[in-house]
């Protein structure tokens, strides 16, 4: 490096442009980031745990799941270790069916 012709607002300058570039690398990055979490947060899920049943439902007790399970009225269809598991769309057909004779009463 030749000291002679050597300022302080050179290198400056040279240090803003490497942050500027930093800075366009990280707001690429955290636009990927977020379609990424975006894509993953539409994704439903094809399984149901029974705490997202009873939410999806709109049933505060859990025993609701269990009677119904007894009635035949809806079923688990997978276990996750000792835990059941609803797929996603009996439950949205059981919602549908339950709608339907609400309205033919």
């Amino acid at each position: 490096m030749n000291y002679k012709n050597f300022s302080w607002e050179t290198t400056s300058q040279i240090n803003y442009g490497f942050l500027e570039m930093q800075v366009q690398a990280l707001e690429l990055k955290m636009d990927k980031l977020t379609d990424l979490l975006k894509n993953q947060l539409s994704r439903k899920k094809d399984y149901l745990t029974i705490a997202e049943v009873a939410e999806m439902c709109g049933i505060k007790s859990k025993s609701t799941l269990f009677n119904w399970k007894k009635k035949g009225k809806l079923m688990p269809t997978k276990k996750a270790g000792r835990k059941p598991l609803y797929k996603r769309t009996d439950v949205e057909r059981f919602l549908e069916s339950q709608k339907e004779s609400s309205y033919d009463r």
